[in-house]
């Protein structure tokens, strides 16, 4: 039974049914802690964590992220635990708490690679090119984001290969490289289009 519900939690977390999946994923923590399974507790924490932090919950996010993270190393699963830091530096970035996301993020970054999660490790290095992106560092910026886009266009990772296009443009307008920000603006409102990301599209089509 606590398996249904964590995979009902999982649904409707994906269908962007977010309220009702929080609700679904404490009841399904609850029971997975009455029959002492820990680590299914910890998955449920883990896509809990990220469901507060889509609803920029992040004091809760915050709480529930790291007590999963303690739980996934206690349990050995490394992945896990890589995933909840990455999270929480995803939460310190939103915050603007640059300097420790920047941290977390590099190390979930390293974790991720450790352990041979190429998405993970391309997922954290986005994050920290678009952090120094907000720090108006664009070489260093487009240098990672170059560097993340490639991985996951080779992984077929169409959403990170978008979000990591659009920022490069961002960049390159700022650098005065007219030509290459639109190539690549155009590139990812495309493919935005395309999944059905109205944000992003409509970001790139601002700028362009």
């Amino acid at each position: 039974q606590a398996k249904y519900w964590r995979v009902s939690g999982d649904i409707l977390y994906r269908q962007g049914e977010y309220i009702q999946a929080e609700s679904t994923l404490k009841q399904a923590h609850g029971l997975f802690l009455e029959i002492k399974d820990h680590l299914g507790a910890a998955q449920c924490s883990q896509r809990l964590g990220d469901t507060l932090l889509i609803q920029d919950n992040h004091s809760e996010a915050t709480t529930v992220l790291t007590d999963a993270r303690s739980q996934f190393v206690e349990c050995g699963d490394r992945v896990g635990a890589a995933k909840c830091s990455q999270s929480l530096g995803e939460v310190l970035r939103m915050e603007g708490n640059y300097f420790k996301a920047t941290a977390i993020l590099t190390d979930a970054g390293a974790q991720f690679i450790g352990i041979g999660n190429r998405l993970g490790a391309a997922q954290c290095s986005q994050s920290l090119g678009d952090i120094l992106h907000h720090q108006s560092n664009y070489s260093r910026a487009a240098a990672i984001l170059r560097d993340a886009r490639a991985v996951f266009i080779e992984i077929g990772n169409r959403v990170g290969d978008a979000e990591c296009s659009a920022s490069l443009g961002d960049i390159l307008i700022n650098q005065g490289n007219s030509t290459e920000a639109e190539n690549l603006l155009t590139h990812a409102r495309d493919q935005f289009i395309d999944i059905g990301i109205d944000r992003g599209t409509v970001y790139c089509s601002e700028l362009l």
